[in-house]
């Protein structure tokens, strides 16, 4: 029990020191901050008091040569700055001059140089392919209209030749026409003056019935074949003839052509 008590007394006295030491440390940091506050405001006091109380001649003396001082300390910084002004722009100069610096320059100026250069040739090949493309479109655009006008041509002369066709065959119908009319005359009037043979039902049947006799051997002449040449024209288109309107001499002439 002896021992007990003596660790609890000792307890009790180390949380008391502690509580000493705390109340300690807080008691020196209000102090502490105590004094800060009142060495400024006892600074500035000292300051307000200096400028308040009147310079005696010694301190007018300090002050003179320090105002003095400060000048002679700009005037060498001064004087300073303008030598080493100086000193750097004769560097300059003598840099400028160097042959390392035209050297330098003369590198900056080739390099400048190629830019713009590769710059001009890079817009210069980009116009290029803009008028290319431009000259492509427009021969395009001028092959797409005279194919348009030629294809136009085209349908235009063959509109024209199918009517001119078309004439033609109104014309040759016409004549044609004009010429059963008179040959129908003729035969009528020959029919008239005599009687003509009985007409075989086909023209072929003369060459079916002896089909070894040729052609060429046919009793006409070759002089009256020539003279008839243009009867023998008109009467060639003629595929439907009615043989018992026909005259001797046109059936001679129908069995010939047949």
């Amino acid at each position: 029990e002896r021992g007990r008590g003596g660790r609890g007394r000792s307890r009790s006295r180390s949380r008391s020191r502690d509580r000493d030491r705390d109340r300690s440390d807080r008691d020196r940091d209000r102090d502490r901050d105590r004094d800060r506050k009142t060495s400024k405001r006892s600074r500035r006091s000292r300051s307000r008091d200096r400028e308040d109380r009147p310079m005696s001649a010694e301190d007018k003396a300090a002050a003179e040569i320090l105002e003095a001082k400060k000048k002679v300390e700009a005037d060498v910084a001064a004087r300073v700055q303008t030598e080493i002004r100086a000193r750097a722009m004769l560097e300059v100069d003598e840099y400028v001059k160097g042959a390392e610096y035209k050297a330098m320059v003369e590198d900056l100026k080739r390099k400048e140089r190629s830019r713009m250069l590769e710059q001009v040739q890079a817009e210069v090949e980009e116009e290029r392919k803009k008028l290319v493309a431009a000259e492509k479109e427009r021969l395009k655009s001028e092959q797409e209209d005279r194919m348009l006008l030629e294809q136009r041509a085209k349908d235009a002369a063959s509109q024209q030749r199918l009517k001119e066709l078309e004439a033609r065959a109104e014309a040759d119908s016409a004549r044609l026409q004009e010429v059963e009319r008179k040959q129908r005359e003729e035969e009528q009037i020959e029919a008239d003056r005599q009687v003509g043979p009985i007409l075989p039902t086909r023209p072929n049947d003369n060459l079916k019935r002896n089909p070894s006799r040729p052609r060429s051997s046919f009793f006409f002449p070759s002089s009256l074949s020539l003279s008839l040449s243009p009867l023998l024209r008109r009467l060639l288109p003629i595929r439907d003839v009615r043989l018992e309107l026909l005259s001797p001499i046109s059936l001679c002439l129908y069995y010939y052509i047949c």
